[in-house]
């Protein structure tokens, strides 16, 4: 899923389906990388 931070809320922009494992995987740390990143 692709976001838009819009300070006191998130707004989902669009996702896809994803058939392969290491890619969702990819998606998956690239993710909770970014939402890491948000609480600092």
């Amino acid at each position: 899923m692709i976001v838009a931070d819009r300070g006191d809320y998130v707004l989902p922009w669009t996702q896809y389906h994803v058939d392969h494992r290491h890619r969702q995987e990819k998606y998956r740390k690239e993710h909770h990388a970014y939402w890491a990143a948000q609480k600092r």
